[in-house]
């Protein structure tokens, strides 16, 4: 049942502009039962009838997708990943691009997953107790992905940050939206784009956040000198020197111009000793899962559903323009049920392109950084460096920023369907230019098509 007819005061306003509730307790003044109930029981979910600043909610709102936004940079931690324990270049125990990568597809299957699974759960008890275990998720995900990072294992990085946070992404992405969907049904476009933007711009306070945090708990490895002053071999896939003073041979790797180009440090070329430099991306990790923990569990305590009574401003006059020129009773639309909407073929239709259309994205995202690098920085070493490797994962988070919020805009003005078929179809001449732009780069060694790759 949608309570509709609990509405006393919103009986004559258009269906669309009537809030409907889910939760018969919406509607139902009960008395609070202690600390939790007061702070995430049902009745906490719902704001009081004298409040009217339904522009604040966005806050909140756009605060937690902004902080589960965070994996479109993993492609920064995934680099760093790779050297974690040869700090300038891959030393032989260090993990691989792809196995570094992984966790950021964990993490969107887990949303997907996770988000489905829990759905119905989140409609039971609001989005205060929903977002509240999702802060826990997140942030603790983090935190075990940190603790992987740190021992160097493999599994504890895929638990984390991949099956932990990424439920807890799942668990975050649904009830802000919702929730400032019915603060605005009159701007529905507006409301889900200015949330879902601060998931598509978390890689925009993610990537500094993390850069100036590893900076700060950097350890730089210890030098030897210049290759040419020292004997190595190479023992199962390890590099070793002899060292005069030491009896055992010491492992090391070898930096040249072309690895010490893509790091954010003034270093040597010659051998460093493996082991004995840190990255502080493990220190970093943990800090930002502290901190989002911290972000998402105060916007759970911030975010409400609006009263029954609520009735938007806009909404108001449409409603006394509407009664005064004509008495004839507004058209009720009937609602669909969570069921039958799954059973329609737009349903599966839908699901079928926003996977295909998340899939290039997702995957740019997650290798965008040391992508960047490997691709280009041999042709153009002074332009494709470290700090332009990183302010190119940072356009991609604008981009991703400007087209939720400027796509929510349009669908508002001229419907839904129009706006969808307008980016589906903008976007294939996109991907098609892009193999030309990166051969083009390749065989003239010219920026220029360099910046039409970024730019598309």
């Amino acid at each position: 049942p949608l309570g509709i007819s609990s509405l006393n005061s919103t009986q004559n306003l258009p269906l669309k502009f009537r809030y409907l509730s889910t939760l018969k307790s919406d509607s139902v003044d009960s008395p609070k039962k202690g600390i939790y109930d007061s702070l995430f029981g049902i009745e906490s979910n719902v704001a009081t009838p004298e409040f009217r600043s339904r522009w604040l909610m966005a806050i909140p709102a756009f605060a937690t997708h902004m902080c589960i936004g965070s994996p479109w940079a993993w492609s920064l931690m995934a680099d760093v990943c790779t050297r974690q324990i040869g700090f300038v270049a891959p030393a032989a125990a260090d993990w691989t691009l792809m196995e570094a990568a992984f966790p950021l597809s964990i993490v969107f299957l887990l949303q997907g997953i996770s988000a489905s699974v829990v759905g119905k759960w989140q409609m039971k008890v609001g989005p205060r107790q929903a977002m509240m275990a999702a802060s826990i998720a997140f942030g603790g995900g983090l935190s075990l992905g940190a603790a992987g990072i740190y021992l160097h294992s493999l599994p504890l990085l895929y638990l984390g940050y991949g099956f932990l946070g990424g439920t807890g992404i799942g668990l975050a992405y649904t009830p802000p939206v919702q929730t400032l969907m019915q603060w605005f049904p009159d701007k529905k476009g507006i409301a889900s784009g200015l949330t879902i933007a601060g998931f598509g711009s978390g890689a925009l306070l993610f990537t500094p956040c993390v850069q100036q945090l590893m900076k700060k708990f950097t350890v730089l490895p210890e030098y030897l000198g210049p290759a040419s002053d020292f004997t190595t071999k190479v023992i199962d896939g390890k590099l070793f020197a002899e060292v005069v003073g030491r009896s055992d041979l010491v492992e090391v790797v070898q930096a040249g111009a072309s690895e010490l180009a893509k790091l954010p440090y003034q270093l040597s070329e010659g051998l460093y000793v493996v082991g004995t430099g840190s990255t502080g991306a493990a220190e970093a990790l943990a800090v930002m899962g502290a901190s989002y923990f911290a972000i998402m569990l105060a916007s759970s305590l911030t975010l409400r559903r609006p009263h029954p009574s609520f009735v938007p401003t806009a909404a108001a006059t449409t409603t006394s323009t509407t009664t005064t020129t004509n008495n004839t009773a507004p058209a009720v639309v009937a609602d669909v049920s969570l069921e039958d909407a799954m059973k329609a073929p737009q349903f599966h239709l839908l699901g079928l392109t926003f996977f295909c259309l998340a899939t290039g994205g997702m995957g740019m995202f997650s290798v965008a950084k040391p992508m960047m690098s490997e691709v280009f920085s041999t042709m153009l070493p002074t332009v494709v460096t470290s700090a332009f490797a990183a302010k190119f994962l940072l356009m991609l988070s604008a981009g991703n920023l400007g087209g939720r919020l400027g796509w929510a805009a349009v669908s508002d003005w001229i419907g839904r369907r129009k706006t969808f078929m307008i980016f589906t179809a903008g976007s294939v001449p996109l991907y098609l230019a892009l193999p030309t732009l990166v051969e083009t780069v390749v065989t003239s060694g010219s920026a220029t098509p360099l910046y039409g790759f970024c730019a598309s």
